[in-house]
């Protein structure tokens, strides 16, 4: 694996309170994860991605946690995305559609489609005002 099969790095236990020890996330390309959708062993996949994290982030004991496990996402990334926020249609009833797979392919990218849908729906249903709810802060 080099850096391009090396899709982002979380720091999951940024999430967590009162973590022990760090937590990260490590997901590939979905190249990489292609090549590999098949092998019955994960681990040695695992290790694979775990190799270019430790050097792109200068931790060397990354390439040997006390704790791994492997994810397949199968359907993770849309094969056909659309290229706009969300999906409206007004006939025969309207329908506002969204999701990772409009404007982009993670969180990030629902969250927006998520908001540009809700703003969508307002506007059908007559411009009712939205307070200047800034959503993101809802949840802190």
């Amino acid at each position: 694996m080099d850096d391009a099969d090396l899709a982002w790095i979380g720091l999951d236990s940024s999430k967590r309170p009162n973590p022990q020890q760090p937590h990260f996330v490590v997901q590939s390309s979905a190249d990489f994860a292609q090549r590999h959708l098949e092998s019955q062993d994960l681990q040695p996949v695992g290790q694979l991605m775990l190799q270019p994290a430790a050097e792109s982030l200068s931790l060397p004991w990354l390439n040997t946690p006390e704790w791994m496990q492997v994810h397949r996402w199968r359907y993770a990334f849309p094969s056909r995305p659309w290229h706009e926020a969300f999906l409206s249609t007004g006939t025969p009833l309207p329908l506002v559609c969204c999701g990772d797979w409009c404007g982009g392919n993670l969180a990030e990218g629902a969250m927006l489609s998520g908001l540009a849908a809700a703003d969508e729906i307002n506007n059908k249903l007559h411009h009712l005002p939205l307070d200047n709810v800034n959503f993101l802060n809802v949840f802190v």
